[in-house]
């Protein structure tokens, strides 16, 4: 099946947030979503270098679900995420400076992999990647979060993180994980269980010869309407 072509950019934005037209620091990614036909996800944050001041209204990035239907846009469902470095300010401050240090939102992108999470039903994933540094060394780490359409709501139902580094330079200590997410053929209340497949790799900067690989397998099963860990 042949998909729609991707919608401009102006034409998602007089569906989601037509006040966001010509901004220049807006962040938008609109990608086709085969699980639903002629529908298209989008993903749009304002990320803005250090040493600027934005209006504390943009600063929510926005996911959604749009469907093209004869010839026009219309919305399916949306959330605003909730990343703390992209919260409004109190309400006596109408203005943020945004520094260098981590002040504007992390780098973010769509996350369109087949999460079926059940056999009617697919998940769409965003992935949220944040950046450390600190006088010992610095980190970096990425966060998966799959979200179902509920009414006209994308729902959260899975967080984890799936990728980490952490180098303290003083010790010489390197510390890095990579995860995989894989969908069971078990079922817990009709949805498919998650497997969260895990390596963890420690080293020494200094010492070549040191490395320990360590693996690791979690499953989430659903359980009040999102998955949670189970021992099973």
């Amino acid at each position: 099946m042949v998909h729609a072509e991707v919608p401009e950019e102006n034409d998602v934005l007089r569906t989601l947030r037509p006040d966001l037209i010509g901004d220049r620091a807006l962040t938008l990614e609109v990608k086709p979503w085969k699980a639903l036909h002629g529908a298209f996800v989008a993903l749009m944050y304002i990320g803005i270098p250090g040493g600027e001041t934005v209006r504390t209204q943009r600063l929510h990035p926005t996911l959604a679900v749009v469907r093209e239907e004869g010839g026009a846009l219309s919305l399916v469902a949306r959330v605003e995420t909730e990343e703390p470095r992209c919260r409004e300010l109190p309400p006596d401050q109408t203005e943020l400076e945004l520094n260098l240090d981590g002040g504007d939102c992390p780098a973010m992108h769509l996350d369109l992999a087949p999460y079926r999470i059940s056999p009617t039903e697919t998940a769409l994933g965003l992935r949220t990647k944040t950046h450390e540094v600190f006088p010992a060394g610095e980190s970096e780490a990425e966060k998966l979060t799959l979200f179902r359409i509920l009414g006209h709501t994308l729902k959260p139902i899975f967080s984890a993180e799936m990728m980490y580094s952490d180098e303290q330079r003083g010790p010489g200590d390197l510390t890095t994980s990579e995860s995989t997410l894989q969908v069971s053929e078990q079922k817990t209340s009709g949805y498919f269980d998650l497997v969260l497949v895990e390596t963890t790799r420690s080293e020494k900067i200094f010492d070549t010869n040191y490395s320990r690989t360590k693996r690791t397998q979690r499953r989430f099963s659903w359980q009040g309407g999102r998955y949670v860990p189970t021992r099973r």
